[in-house]
């Protein structure tokens, strides 16, 4: 599921061990677990993003997202809940779109978190129909890969015609 840090180091030989002798290491797999199992009970709509908000809030620090950075997913939880990209300095400061779609946006550019889009997008937290914004921005931005995940989960233009 996560990707960068956590997945090299998921991956390693000794991990197990690893995890149940660093109280640091065990923490953070312990934190990214709950929220991977919180991900996957989550449907639909706004509640979806607060839901997002509020846990990634109560569990991660500055710190830590600067400790797993490359994990695209995780950069992406922090763009959608504060609107600004993780630097591994500014404090978490929830600033909530005023919509799913506006939401949604954050991810699109400057930066592309694609795998948070994807998640998104898979958890029906936007309304497609409302989403030809997001297809504009990534294509004006080059995304290629943005633009994929938002075609294959329905995103339209201008509400009719979906691209494929």
């Amino acid at each position: 599921m996560w990707d960068g840090f956590a997945a090299a180091v998921a991956s390693a030989g000794d991990f197990i061990t690893a995890r149940q002798v660093d109280p640091n290491l065990q923490s953070l797999f312990d934190k990214l677990d709950r929220l991977h199992s919180s991900q996957t009970q989550l449907i639909g709509g706004d509640s979806v993003i607060a839901a997002l908000h509020e846990r990634y809030h109560a569990q991660f620090s500055v710190e830590e997202v600067s400790r797993v950075n490359n994990a695209p997913l995780l950069d992406g939880l922090w763009k959608l809940a504060t609107g600004q990209d993780c630097d591994g300095h500014t404090p978490f400061e929830a600033h909530t779109a005023p919509s799913a779609a506006k939401a949604l946006l954050r991810l699109v550019c400057p930066r592309a978190y694609v795998s948070t889009a994807e998640l998104l997008l898979s958890r029906h937290a936007s309304d497609q129909v409302h989403n030809g914004e997001a297809l504009l921005r990534a294509a004006g931005a080059g995304s290629l890969d943005m633009l994929s995940v938002l075609a294959r989960q329905g995103c339209r233009q201008n509400g009719h015609s979906r691209l494929h």
